[in-house]
């Protein structure tokens, strides 16, 4: 007799199918989209944020950095000055991209319904998520190098500068991996370094060319200018936060009660316990100023320039920061005191925490002298006994319960 063969139907199975084709259906048509990305071709593209004033004459190029030398991209417009690129970079444990549309009106098409030209819609994806922001920097900072190149370490010989002319400073620069001869060549970028080069040196008119003499005491005053300026209405939050506010903030002292159970050794420190005063504007100001200057310094200006500008920045005359000085005087004043004060009133804590320490360890030397003593009484057949088995065993007392 043949065996019979089952077979199975296939209404399940046709039906399952058609619910799997109509969900792919509504998830394609949720997913579609009025855009249509073509796939990228070549490198990727690069966002920039550029200033108006910036016109399509504008250039990227490589100058040697005012700080180390090394090149560095710039934007140069003829008409607008000098930009520096600045790269903002996302951070790595959240992957980013930029979606960029463009919007172009065409003007062959009309909208059926309103008349006016169609809109046209084109989008692209940047997956690289930096940002470069383009900032306005003085042309100044790229001179100043060769301004002080070869100038006499002794103050007292100043005088004994050369005066050169801007082509014979323009040579003291670097010129590998630069486009400092090309860029010299546009009348209104060469007319604009000149220009600024006038405000930092001592200038003679020699026939139809002018010579250049660095004076530092020039140089200072203008970088205190810009300084001053920087620090007009505030500094970035990180900044204010970080060099105004908490570099001028009081230490919170205690309070009348706590420091009366401590044992104050000065008579002056009932005064100092309080909470500090407002800061002074002009106190404000000053350390504004003074940071702006440091900041200046340390980013646009050579090692050794930088330091002997903030040296000569505390004698100078152009701005006097003798009430910035008293008060961060005051300030230190109040934060010693501030730690012996909090180093007397953690006395007595510290005791009680000592005390606590010696009790739990007399506690627990005292029982174990006990427990060393219990075992010693014990005869030898009371330790044969605890050896004994029990298990099993119906205790004495079992014997004597009511029934």
């Amino acid at each position: 007799m043949a065996p019979r063969t089952r077979t199975k139907s296939t209404k399940n199975s046709t039906a399952t199918t058609g619910k799997a084709a109509d969900a792919a259906d509504a998830v394609d048509a949720l997913t579609l989209s009025k855009f249509t990305l073509e796939a990228s071709h070549g490198p990727a593209p690069k966002l920039f944020i550029l200033p108006k004033l910036v016109t399509p004459e504008a250039r990227i190029v490589l100058l040697p950095h005012p700080r180390h030398g090394r090149p560095a991209r710039f934007i140069v417009s003829p008409e607008a000055g000098f930009y520096e690129i600045k790269k903002v970079s996302a951070p790595t444990s959240s992957p980013r991209s930029w979606l960029i549309e463009h919007c172009a009106k065409a003007s062959d098409e009309k909208d059926s319904k309103s008349g006016d030209a169609v809109v046209d819609y084109g989008a692209q994806v940047v997956a690289d998520p930096e940002l470069h922001m383009a900032t306005a920097i003085d042309p100044l900072f790229f001179m100043i190098p060769a301004l002080v190149d070869g100038q006499p370490a002794d103050e007292s010989s100043a005088r004994k500068r050369l005066l050169l002319s801007s082509d014979e400073y323009f040579d003291r620069l670097p010129d590998s991996s630069s486009h400092l001869t090309e860029i010299l060549r546009w009348r209104d970028t060469r007319t604009l370094i000149e220009r600024r080069m006038a405000t930092v040196c001592d200038t003679v008119e020699a026939g139809d060319e002018t010579m250049f003499r660095l004076n530092e005491e020039k140089l200072l005053k203008t970088m205190v200018d810009k300084a001053s300026k920087m620090g007009e209405g505030g500094l970035p939050p990180s900044m204010e936060d970080k060099f105004v506010k908490r570099a001028l903030e009081a230490p919170v002292l205690l309070s009348n009660t706590d420091a009366a159970d401590c044992e104050i050794p000065n008579n002056e420190a009932s005064d100092v316990v309080a909470n500090a005063a407002e800061v002074p504007p002009d106190v404000v100001r000053l350390q504004r100023l003074r940071t702006a200057f440091n900041f200046i310094c340390s980013s646009y200006l050579p090692p050794p320039l930088a330091e002997k500008l903030q040296r000569q920045l505390k004698n100078s005359t152009c701005t006097d920061f003798s009430a910035l000085e008293d008060y961060l005087a005051k300030l230190a004043r109040l934060r010693a005191e501030a730690a012996e004060l909090s180093s007397l009133a953690n006395v007595p804590q510290k005791r009680s925490s000592e005390d606590e320490v010696a009790d739990a360890q007399a506690e627990k030397k005292r029982k174990l002298e006990e427990d060393k003593q219990r075992k010693a009484s014990e005869t030898r057949g009371v330790r044969e006994l605890k050896k004994v088995n029990t298990s099993g065993m119906k205790k004495l007392s079992h014997f004597f319960k009511k029934t």
